[in-house]
């Protein structure tokens, strides 16, 4: 293969998106948090393409953010963030490793209510 080439026949449509069914977004996320900063070393190298979050807020606020784009979207039928909880070299979960939750009441809040927020397909 080179560049240019195809990964489909053009005529095989089963390739091609043709915007009458709904789209499902199999995974999203990559907000990485980790308030030990010496923790934040055994985050994969590979993950870490764009600035850490400073704060539980900015998080918040991306996660939100990302949700939002999905659920305003009236081709999305559903969603999957990344990962509930952190694993072995990915800190972007909502709980720690040992399952403990990662954030403040007030912003699991803001992720709970963003994500009873109804759907621009169900509008």
């Amino acid at each position: 293969m080179k560049p240019g080439d195809r990964l489909y026949d053009e005529k095989d449509a089963r390739q091609r998106y043709d915007w009458k069914r709904p789209l499902f977004m199999s995974e999203y996320g990559g907000t990485f948090w980790m308030e030990d900063a010496n923790a934040r070393q055994k985050q994969d190298a590979g993950w870490r393409r764009w600035k850490d979050p400073e704060s539980e807020d900015e998080v918040i606020d991306r996660y939100v953010g990302l949700t939002t784009v999905l659920l305003d979207s009236p081709h999305f039928c559903g969603y999957c963030y990344t990962q509930l909880t952190d694993v072995e070299q990915e800190m972007n979960g909502l709980y720690t490793y040992q399952r403990e939750q990662k954030f403040s009441e007030a912003g699991m809040d803001r992720i709970r209510q963003v994500n009873r927020k109804q759907a621009a397909m169900e509008k």
